[in-house]
């Protein structure tokens, strides 16, 4: 698939086929009006740029079913308040590429992933990353939250105001 909304900056929202497995390099790369996207179950991959300079977004989730994640993909997009990543994109060795899948994030995002994936793309994300367990759509006058990691023991503690994030080691 051609990245055929490229530049589509008249372009608010968009239902894409449940058919779809990958989101092409590019396809929403300076949409600077594209406010939501609802990805489908079926997507596996999204290339690189493929939401760059979306600067209305403020909140993508990607599928369980999404393991690979392209470079540049949420580059300048600074509206973005959430990224949620519920399946578990594949390590690479190279920390070139991981710096360019998650270095390039707006640093106001909060992003919730898999519990045993927080450390590495805390590694090279400079925002909050937090445990998938975590996220609270609508919460908005809960104070604070702890989380505990059964594997690793990991303690997390999130003011979901906002205000601060912590990961202590564990017990």
């Amino acid at each position: 698939m051609y990245p055929c909304f490229k530049g589509c900056t008249a372009l608010e929202s968009v239902t894409l086929s449940k058919k779809l497995s990958i989101l092409p390099s590019g396809l929403f790369s300076g949409c600077t009006k594209l406010k939501s996207i609802e990805i489908p179950t079926s997507v596996t991959e999204v290339k690189a740029y493929a939401f760059e300079d979306c600067s209305s977004l403020t909140t993508i989730e990607l599928p369980k079913r999404v393991t690979q994640l392209g470079y540049f993909v949420f580059r300048g997009c600074s509206s973005l308040k959430t990224l949620i990543i519920r399946g578990n994109i594949e390590e690479v060795s190279s920390r070139n590429v991981n710096e360019q899948r998650f270095g390039t994030i707006p640093e106001q995002v909060t992003i919730y992933c898999q519990p045993e994936q927080v450390e590495t793309i805390q590694k090279y994300f400079s925002g909050t990353v937090l445990p998938l367990d975590m996220y609270q759509p609508d919460a908005e006058s809960v104070s604070a939250k702890e989380y505990t990691d059964p594997a690793t023991k990991v303690v997390y503690t999130y003011d979901t105001n906002g205000t601060t994030a912590t990961v202590k080691a564990g017990y």
